[in-house]
């Protein structure tokens, strides 16, 4: 999902997209930011990886997600 308005925390990075991850052997979803992709590049099962900003503030923006070089194919 594309957000075009959030939240004060994330409104300088508006537009911003929104993905349900699925961890192999997990029976629950975590949402989270998905960086380095435009929307019309999104699709479901897409590749992605975990990125941690590198000054933790204990905030919901300190981890995202990016797709993976196999995703970009």
């Amino acid at each position: 999902t594309t957000f075009y308005f959030g939240s004060e925390e994330f409104l300088p990075e508006c537009p911003f997209n929104l993905a349900l991850i699925e961890f192999e052997g997990a029976n629950t979803l975590f949402l989270t930011r998905l960086l380095g992709c435009e929307q019309d590049e999104i699709y479901v099962g897409m590749p992605v990886r975990a990125r941690f900003r590198r000054l933790s503030k204990f905030k919901p923006t300190d981890v995202y997600f990016v797709p993976t070089e196999a995703a970009k194919k």
